[in-house]
């Protein structure tokens, strides 16, 4: 649990800023309701349940009969806004893995599954993969808008063209790693998104994310779309016939606490083990949540999940959907990097939601479909934000800047009346309320 008690009475919360934390007391006729995930513990042994998981893999062949030490290997990793993750454990292990089978060092190639985020510093690759695998392996940021450096591969039934990164197509083998977590868009991350956005074309990634806009009406998002969900979402559904183009041989994936220890790994094929994962992940982090209340408070856990504000608005948009109509969130997001998007803060410009969906109709871009589901939610939410951004960056992302979480509860309550109660959320970004009357 993330709460205390006090001498006095008061509820006591330590939430995660960035590598810091921020404290925060109410008192007791203040606090709704607590929205966190089940309590789970780190795996003690993580080699053993690494190993056991790929000798005992779901609906593949062990990983040993599945790589042969001629084999030319591309390992796939997330980038260092997913430190959390741990590809820095599930790395490591591949690579070892690979050692033990005969493949060559010469013969693996690790690609960063950067979508459509910048390129990594050394440094950052370190931080990922350690300084001895920085050392020993031939590391590659993929770049989505190098064009020379992708090979089509077909086209979806919803139209996406798929180009993936020419490293990945020409390889023998693809093993793919990450973590399995709940996504704003695609249901789930983790698993068949290492490829697309992970390591997809530009106009592949553009494709495929723009089937979350609703087309019609007035809402910015198709009602599949949604966190935990994969049925009839049509991101999903085209990520999986993307995957199956591919056929990656193996994954390695994760499934971690809000403390980023290892607590499950999912491994084989790339879709049953996913969805394995997907369970999991469901189990622990989707939350009942017995009304919709006047405010919430959220952290979105700390770094890296508040790198920048590109990554805090999903804990966000978690936050608001068990809002009453016209609650308040106040989110706790360090993002120490900004927006993390240039092009992301470009559609600030636009004066409402519903100019930027005139505009995505016509040319989609992801940065803007993002910007237009945060200036939608935040007409509907008002929302105060404890962040390190600039003030000019929050203004126009129309955000409430304030100096501290307790600033903003003045300011709450009175925008919502003396009576408001909170609700506090320590793991926006991983958590989904799941509302009694849903």
């Amino acid at each position: 649990m993330s709460a205390f008690s006090g001498s006095n009475g008061e509820v006591h919360f330590s939430l995660k800023y960035g590598d810091s934390v921020i404290d925060l007391s109410l008192p007791p006729e203040d606090l709704a309701f607590v929205i966190e995930p089940q309590p789970s513990i780190g795996i003690d042994d993580t080699f053993a349940a690494l190993r056991s998981a790929v000798e005992n893999p779901i609906n593949s062949p062990p990983l040993r009969a599945v790589i042969a030490a001629s084999d030319k290997v591309v390992v796939i990793a997330s980038d260092v806004t997913r430190l959390s993750v741990r590809c820095d454990i599930l790395v490591p292990f591949v690579l070892g893995q690979l050692a033990e089978y005969g493949v060559p060092d010469d013969n693996i190639t690790i690609l960063f599954a950067l979508g459509t985020h910048r390129r990594h510093t050394r440094e950052e690759h370190v931080r990922v993969l350690g300084e001895k695998v920085v050392q020993r392996y031939r590391i590659v940021d993929h770049d989505c808008h190098d064009e020379a450096g992708h090979v089509f591969l077909g086209t979806t039934r919803r139209g996406t063209h798929v180009a993936i990164n020419r490293l990945v197509v020409e390889a023998d083998k693809i093993i793919l790693t990450g973590g399995v977590d709940f996504h704003a868009l695609a249901g789930f991350g983790g698993g068949r998104k290492a490829l697309c956005p992970g390591v997809a074309y530009f106009e592949t990634i553009q494709e495929n994310h723009s089937l979350a806009l609703e087309r019609s009406g007035s809402q910015p998002i198709h009602p599949g779309c949604v966190p935990g969900r994969l049925k009839d979402n049509p991101v999903a559904e085209d990520l999986d016939e993307i995957a199956a183009i591919i056929e990656p041989h193996f994954i390695l994936n994760s499934v971690v606490n809000p403390d980023a220890r290892i607590v499950d790994v999912v491994a084989g094929h790339w879709r049953d083990a996913f969805l394995a994962g997907c369970e999991r992940i469901g189990s622990l982090y989707s939350v009942p949540v017995p009304e919709r209340f006047d405010a919430i408070i959220a952290s979105c856990g700390g770094f890296p999940k508040d790198i920048n504000m590109w990554q805090s608005v999903r804990g966000f948009h978690a936050a608001a959907s068990a809002l009453k109509d016209g609650g308040v969130v106040i989110l706790v997001a360090e993002a120490r990097d900004g927006s993390g998007n240039p092009e992301f803060e470009k559609w600030f410009e636009y004066p409402s939601a519903e100019a930027i969906k005139s505009e995505l109709l016509r040319d989609f871009h992801l940065p803007g479909h993002v910007a237009m589901r945060l200036l939608h939610e935040v007409g509907e939410h008002p929302t105060f934000l404890v962040s390190s951004i600039s003030d000019d960056l929050a203004r126009r992302m129309r955000l409430r800047k304030v100096a501290s979480v307790e600033a903003a509860i003045r300011q709450a309550k009175a925008l919502l009346g003396a009576g408001a109660r909170f609700a506090v959320m320590p793991y926006a970004k991983a958590t989904i309320p799941v509302l009694a009357a849903d």
